[in-house]
C-alpha cells in the first residue's frame, strides 16, 4: 500500500505508485503550513493524544472534509494539495477501485464523476447482507459504465 507519505510526510512528486486515497482527509492527516504530514506509530504519543494537540495548536489542523454539499466539498478539496493531489489522480487510475465506508450519496458526486471519467473497470463497493440489493442498484446508477463487485464489509478485518 503507498499512500503518498514519505515517512510522515506527504511527497506530491512521488505519487507514482500511490493506490489508497483518503478523498475527504482523515483524523491521522495534518497540516502544518505549507505541509502535509500524517501521523505514525514512530511517534512517542497515542494517537488520540496526538489528534487533540493538532486540534488545540494554532499552527497544525486535521486535513478533512466535512461539509454537506458536493459543490462545498469540492472547494475544500481544491484548497489543500493533499485533498485536490489524490482527487485529481483518481480520474487517471485504472484497473480495480475499492470502496470502503461510503453510502454513495449525491453529495459525493464530485467523486463519482472522477471514477465515471477514469479508467477504472471494476469496483468493489463495501455493504452488508442487509442492504446488498439497495447497494448495488445506487451503485450502478452512481457507475453506469463499471463492473460492481459487492462484498460483506463485516468481513474486513484490520
Amino acid at each position: 500500500m503507498d499512500d503518498g507519505f514519505q515517512d510522515e510526510i506527504f511527497t506530491p512528486d512521488v505519487l507514482e505508485n500511490q493506490n489508497l486515497f483518503f478523498l475527504h482527509g482523515a483524523f491521522h492527516i495534518y497540516q502544518r503550513g505549507k505541509f502535509v504530514y500524517k501521523i505514525t506509530q514512530k511517534q512517542n504519543k497515542a494517537l488520540y493524544d496526538r489528534v487533540e494537540e493538532i486540534i488545540n495548536s494554532a499552527t497544525e489542523k486535521i486535513v478533512y472534509v466535512l461539509t454537506d454539499t458536493a459543490e462545498d466539498k469540492n472547494e475544500d478539496i481544491q484548497r489543500n494539495e493533499y485533498l485536490k493531489t489524490c482527487f485529481d489522480k483518481l480520474s487517471k487510475i485504472g484497473g480495480c477501485l475499492m470502496i470502503f465506508g461510503s453510502s454513495l450519496a449525491n453529495n459525493d458526486k464530485h467523486i463519482f464523476t472522477q471514477i465515471n471519467n477514469s479508467p477504472i473497470e471494476k469496483i468493489y463497493l463495501s455493504s452488508s447482507p442487509n442492504n446488498e440489493q439497495k447497494d448495488r442498484d445506487k451503485a450502478k446508477d452512481r457507475f453506469p459504465d463499471k463492473e460492481i463487485i459487492l462484498f460483506d464489509y463485516g468481513t474486513v478485518s484490520y
